[in-house]
């Protein structure tokens, strides 16, 4: 079953992460440019590597020219969560 969960995208980052935040959501940062769709390739790319599991299994629902995006992930939402707070080292 997949998961829907909604990010904030902050293009042009000096780094790449992913921060939980309190309500559930993701702050997703990555260092390409928001033209032509790389940056939104680039969170998909980050979340599946991050995740353990294949870009193909990550997929942008919506906000394909904003900021806030909802995501849809290849995981139960416990499963996704649990692999995000478990591995703070890694989300950096």
């Amino acid at each position: 079953m997949a998961t829907r969960i909604t990010a904030h995208v902050q293009p042009k980052a000096r780094t790449r992460e992913i921060a939980l935040r309190d309500d559930g959501s993701l702050t997703v940062k990555v260092t390409v440019a928001a033209e032509e769709g790389k940056a939104n390739e680039a969170v998909c790319d980050l979340l599946g590597e991050r995740l353990g599991i294949a870009k193909r299994d990550v997929r942008l629902v919506s906000g394909h020219r904003n900021r806030n995006k909802v995501l849809e992930v290849a995981l139960e939402r416990e499963d996704l969560l649990t692999r995000l707070a478990g591995s703070s080292d890694s989300l950096q």
